[in-house]
């Protein structure tokens, strides 16, 4: 008939809804070798029940091993057994199984680096070993968490840290380390003068370079100068140079700088006029020495030979004349005509020939030589120089 009743039921309805449960850290860490359990989660109040998931799900067992993830906590009315609508989200971690990790301010070594290596901090009984010759300079202490290391020498090394972890666990990390020479000393060597006169002063420069990132200690350069010249003076950039023992001593040369020498000297008649430097230690030892050698040398031009005279005695140009044949009085002069046949032959030669004979067979000893061509050998007595060339007789 569709007819409601006269009188109504009255049904009183309470919804219970728990405060949402609270902790006083949102992420927990534990220590994996303590086996922590769903009752090792931390929250403020009683009458919590824990879940794997935000919502739904089975209630987990106080017993249930953690594994690392998010736990949501609901609370539980006593009374009505009604749980919070909404769940406590905790963030689970665990310490005691992070990897060791030794972390260098510089990958590579390079001798004489002083580099800082740090590990984790906020732990305890920090031990660090230093091995192929490092000295601490920094740090290494129990309680700190890095070291500085100075590396004076090439070859195998290593750094090497143990301590103990927030769960009284023992960590350790070797590092194995190679330490190089990590620079490479290159030579120049330069002179002001290359064609200088006899008794000019020339100045040679030695420059010795760095090239890399590491340094050198208690470098040598020798430049001992050859028997050509005399020493008049030197000037360094860095360091001490011996005219007497030819070392220049240069007590430190830091990546890519330079140290320069420079040497005066005046140039002798006679001797060798090569000048060598080369470097002959390093420390560390060069990685390559095929460019730890310079030279440059002089050729003076006063030895000058004069192609053509005219002996006629009319008082110029009457004899062969060689400049400076006087600083070389051991030498040798052989004259040949054309045809190989020696004409003219003298021992310590002095500007004196004047176009006759001084050896019988092409021509009379004693006789003049045709006006012509021939061919001069000079020995000039030192150091095995000898010239030779030709030369004409005018009349």
């Amino acid at each position: 008939t569709n007819c409601e009743s006269s009188v109504r039921l009255l049904v009183t309805v309470t919804v219970t809804d728990p405060a949402t449960p609270t902790t006083n850290n949102a992420t927990q860490s534990f220590c994996l070798t303590n086996a922590p359990t769903v009752a090792s989660l931390q929250v403020n109040e009683t009458g919590v029940v824990w879940y794997n998931v935000a919502t739904g799900g089975t209630p987990l067992a106080p017993g249930t091993l953690l594994v690392a993830g998010t736990y949501y906590a609901a609370l539980k009315d006593a009374t009505t057994g009604c749980e919070s609508s909404l769940r406590l989200s905790v963030q689970v971690n665990f310490t005691g199984n992070d990897p060791v990790t030794i972390t260098p301010s510089k990958a590579a070594p390079c001798v004489f680096d002083e580099i800082m290596y740090t590990t984790a901090s906020g732990m305890s009984n920090y031990n660090w070993t230093i091995t192929g010759g490092g000295t601490i300079t920094a740090g290494g202490l129990a309680t700190d968490n890095f070291v500085t290391v100075s590396w004076p020498a090439i070859g195998p090394a290593s750094v090497s840290v143990s301590y103990s972890n927030q769960c009284n666990e023992t960590n350790s990390k070797l590092l194995t380390l190679a330490v190089a020479t990590c620079s490479d000393i290159t030579m120049s060597k330069t002179v002001d003068n290359p064609t200088p006169n006899i008794n000019d002063k020339v100045t040679f420069t030695v420059t010795v370079n760095n090239v890399g990132s590491g340094d050198f200690i208690d470098t040598i350069v020798s430049e001992i100068l050859p028997t050509g010249y005399d020493f008049i003076s030197a000037q360094t950039t860095t360091g001490t140079y011996s005219n007497i023992t030819g070392a220049w001593n240069i007590p430190v040369l830091n990546a890519n700088e330079s140290a320069v020498l420079t040497v005066v000297v005046q140039v002798l008649p006679t001797g060798n006029y090569l000048n060598v430097a080369t470097v002959v230690v390093s420390n560390p030892i060069d990685s390559d020495t095929t460019n730890n050698h310079g030279e440059a040398s002089v050729t003076p031009v006063c030895l000058v030979v004069y192609n053509e005279f005219t002996p006629n005695n009319d008082g110029a140009n009457d004899v062969f004349k060689i400049d400076c044949i006087e600083n070389y009085p051991n030498n040798s002069l052989n004259v040949y005509n054309r045809y190989g046949s020696l004409v003219y032959k003298q021992d310590h030669y002095n500007n004196d020939w004047d176009g006759i004979a001084n050896v019988s067979g092409a021509i009379n000893k004693g006789d003049k030589l045709p006006a012509g061509t021939y061919y001069y050998v000079l020995d000039i007595g030192a150091d095995g120089v000898v010239k030779t060339g030709w030369l004409s007789i005018i009349r």
